[in-house]
């Protein structure tokens, strides 16, 4: 099977010689696409002892390949056994294009969430800290108190032992 892109350099006469040299060495199938003209396509298949042309192209099923030439408005799509069209370059293109673009957007979004995981950790350290901070402050208060309570019944008890009445006025 030989696939064959006219170009403006081919001359009608090399693309004949072409085909009779794929002829000559037992190509089953051979077809020329035109891509300045987008809906023409050539082809032929090999009779008993030569190639024969195909008489319609559009809607041709490849016996050898499976892939199927189907004329379009603007293209010939070639259609795959599995029932896909072929891509062109620029089509291949843009979705790599598409796919990285696309990656890219799952990349700052996973960004955006870590800075977001990131600022609720560093706020949580923050809430702890603060939490531990008050808790001390707390224990302070605590301990101040206790003290300032012991120093009381310290006073209360010296007095008592002086015959004062702690609580007389």
């Amino acid at each position: 099977m030989v696939f064959e892109i006219f170009s403006p350099s081919n001359r009608v006469d090399q693309m004949e010689e072409k085909r009779e040299f794929y002829e000559r060495y037992g190509v089953e199938e051979y077809y020329v696409i035109y891509p300045d003209f987008p809906c023409h396509v050539q082809g032929w298949q090999r009779g008993a002892t030569r190639l024969v042309a195909i008489p319609k192209m559009n809607g041709w099923t490849s016996p050898r390949l499976g892939i199927r030439f189907q004329f379009q408005p603007t293209k010939v799509a070639i259609i795959g056994p599995d029932g896909k069209a072929f891509q062109t370059p620029a089509e291949i293109a843009a979705e790599r294009d598409e796919q990285a673009r696309r990656a890219d957007e799952q990349t700052r979004i996973a960004r955006q969430e870590h800075e977001r995981a990131d600022e609720q950790a560093r706020r949580a350290d923050e809430q702890t800290r603060l939490a531990r901070e008050e808790r001390e402050r707390a224990e302070e208060q605590t301990r101040l108190a206790r003290e300032e309570r012991e120093r009381a019944e310290k006073l209360a008890a010296r007095l008592r032992e002086l015959g004062i009445d702690p609580n007389a006025g």
